[in-house]
């Protein structure tokens, strides 16, 4: 335990996490981002600018000026559906937590599910190349 009380494992989780999202919206290692309209869990619609790394995961901003993320997920795993809604798709992690997202026009629709679709699977492209080399 650390001076506060807290188990030195969370602190280290904390600084981890806040390291994570001191990201900028705009620099290197972008594979697309845009202003974009969504929907968490609860159901809320809140205007975001969202950005998809080379590493696999979804960073929110405010706008495309900000310093630090205000949040970030990551993608390998997650489920990406088309939705039934004008320019609408969804972003499933996991059993409880399901994203909709609205993009301004289809053609960004599209890039967002190309780049989604990619950062899902991503880690399955890992398991593969690794478990071919392992056969070697």
């Amino acid at each position: 335990m650390d001076v506060d009380g807290i188990p030195k494992s969370s602190s280290t989780q904390s600084q981890t996490r806040r390291k994570l999202l001191e990201t900028p919206a705009k620099g290197p290692g972008i594979l697309h981002a845009s202003q974009i309209r969504f929907r968490g869990t609860l159901r809320k619609p809140t205007n975001r600018y969202c950005v998809v790394r080379d590493n696999f995961c979804l960073y929110t901003y405010l706008s495309d000026e900000d310093e630090t993320a205000l949040a970030m997920l990551p993608l390998p795993g997650c489920e990406v559906k088309i939705g039934g809604e004008k320019f609408t798709f969804s972003v499933r992690v996991g059993a409880r937590r399901k994203y909709t997202f609205t993009a301004q026009d289809e053609e960004d629709r599209m890039k967002w599910m190309a780049v989604l679709d990619q950062a899902a699977n991503a880690h399955l492209t890992n398991q593969r190349k690794s478990g071919s080399q392992q056969s070697d």
